[in-house]
């Protein structure tokens, strides 16, 4: 119940958010002998929110499904931690993404809830707005998403979309293509951990923003490593830029080594 707190705390905090929230609730412990009572299901008051009791566990046994069916996908990473029952367990999907024989992939997933406040937040704080106009080229959101994506395309092996997420068509972070690829020679998959984004700051032209990124990567040996730091990116506003040059692209980073946890 307390990850349903932290995630209610998440809604609150960005009550503009363009998300639906499916709440499911199975029985895990002795304790869960029936449905939740009213004052459990008000822990998530939020109108964006709907709550449903799957008693058989069906949703759990779908993402087990899907486990098997995908050895490398993001629900058997997450099966292999949360064993036989996937519960107290968050996923983020793409929007517009369908459900059909076997649930779709999600884009960032996180157990258990309470642990990941801060990392579910920060996944809001990307979020576009209901009523706004943040699918402009400029936007905060899309700043987050293009970090996103870099790293989901690091960890689905797709070396070449995410060098090209540096500027200049890759050649911004100071490596070859096939330098950038081979250093990834050793690793099985990569998560990214966004936070919160600054605000975008003006200079010659230019809009900038800072994102601070925590990573966690599993070499092929089983090895795990952890690094965190900022990331700056960068689109130009000026005439006669090209295409490219008015997206955001990766500009710089400063990553370092921390203790993994």
């Amino acid at each position: 119940m307390r990850g349903a707190s932290a995630l209610q705390k998440a809604l609150r905090l960005y009550p503009d958010a363009a998300v639906r929230v499916l709440v499911v609730w199975e029985p895990v412990l002795l304790s869960d002998w029936g449905p939740p009572s009213s004052k459990v299901l008000s822990r998530i008051s939020d109108s964006r929110a709907i709550q449903f009791w799957d008693p058989g566990r069906g949703v759990s046994d779908a993402l087990k499904r899907a486990a098997r069916a995908r050895p490398r996908g993001s629900f058997q990473a997450a099966s292999r931690e949360l064993g036989r029952t996937f519960w107290d367990y968050v996923a983020f999907f793409a929007p517009g993404v369908a459900w059909d024989s076997l649930p779709p992939e999600p884009r960032s997933w996180y157990f258990p809830v309470v642990h990941h406040e801060s990392e579910i937040v920060s996944v809001f704080a990307g979020m576009p707005a209901w009523a706004s106009e943040d699918t402009t080229a400029t936007s905060i959101g899309r700043a987050v998403a293009w970090i996103r994506d870099y790293y989901r395309a690091i960890s689905d092996h797709r070396y070449r979309d995410a060098y090209t997420h540096w500027e200049q068509s890759g050649l911004a972070g100071g490596k070859s293509f096939d330098e950038f690829r081979h250093g990834y020679d050793d690793t099985e998959e990569v998560e990214a951990i966004v936070g919160a984004p600054g605000r975008v700051g003006a200079a010659a032209g230019s809009r900038y923003i800072e994102i601070p990124v925590q990573i966690r990567s599993r070499g092929r040996d089983g090895s795990r490593q952890e690094y965190s730091g900022m990331y700056t990116l960068r689109l130009s506003l000026l005439d006669g830029a090209a295409p490219e040059q008015r997206s955001w692209h990766i500009y710089s980073a400063k990553m370092q080594p921390s203790v993994y946890r």
